[in-house]
């Protein structure tokens, strides 16, 4: 069974979200963010808006490498090395 809605209040409550799902179970939509997943089910993309995402990389092993955050125009990329503090800056288009 997955999780379907979020009501207000009460099971009879107005409906808050709706969540979507692909054919592998992952959530693709919950009423407020778009999910994407890669071929190995993690995921790459989370949105809102074309100018409010979330993109993600991985690695060979699966490993993060970094995230990618975009908000009305502006690009934070975080590269993430193992044993390293994350490194955060902002790109330059």
């Amino acid at each position: 069974m997955r999780f379907q809605r979020v009501r207000q209040g009460s099971a009879s409550g107005s409906i808050l979200y709706r969540f979507s799902y692909d054919a592998n179970g992952n959530v693709t939509h919950n009423g407020k963010q778009a999910f994407s997943y890669t071929h190995i089910d993690i995921p790459s993309l989370v949105s809102r808006s074309t100018s409010l995402r979330t993109e993600f990389k991985y690695g060979p092993a699966r490993e993060l490498v970094w995230r990618r955050d975009t908000q009305q125009g502006q690009v934070t990329t975080r590269w993430q090395f193992p044993g390293y503090e994350p490194w955060r800056y902002p790109m330059v288009r």
